[in-house]
């Protein structure tokens, strides 16, 4: 099953129960489809202003999730070329973090950053570079403490990278 989730951390637009124009496959391209006007004009977003999410595995997030990369666009052509990622996240306690990317089969670092002290009860945000990655899957840790009691948090998201948008 496939789970997409559109929403604006600001002013709480929340999209989701989207279905696709075309049955889910399991390739680069599935297109969803829904018109602006209702909503993201009459608030005045952007399509920049938006965060989405294709879950494959359940609705809601877990500590271990697999997502399909998403590309939000409003012209009829997308771009050719996958630079980077952005991930956002939200925390229920507030947590000094760090994170890492991996090649899933190998183990294999990729690239690592420090987030340093996140607050509880918004949104983050953080981009990750992948313009010379190959094609491949890999996964995201998402790691660190809580700062009222210095227990541990984990979270990890697996992708699949195509650098080529085809």
């Amino acid at each position: 099953m496939v789970y997409l989730t559109v929403y604006e951390p600001k002013k709480l637009y929340w999209l989701d129960k989207v279905e696709p124009t075309q049955p889910w496959q399991p390739s680069f391209y599935n297109e969803f489809q829904w018109p602006t006007e209702p909503v993201i004009d009459k608030l005045g977003l952007q399509l920049g202003d938006l965060n989405a999410i294709v879950r494959l595995d359940h609705d809601k997030p877990n500590d271990e999730e697999t997502v399909a990369p998403v590309l939000l666009y409003s012209s009829s052509s997308p771009p050719q070329r996958i630079a980077g990622y952005a991930f956002s996240f939200y925390l229920h306690k507030a947590a000094k973090l760090n994170w890492q990317v991996l090649e899933k089969n190998s183990g294999k670092e990729i690239a690592k950053g420090e987030l340093g002290e996140k607050p509880s009860g918004k949104v983050f945000g953080f981009d990750v570079p992948a313009t010379n990655q190959q094609a491949g899957d890999y996964c995201l840790v998402l790691s660190g403490r809580l700062q009222d009691n210095s227990n541990q948090v984990a979270h990890t998201v697996y992708f699949h990278h195509q650098p080529v948008v085809q």
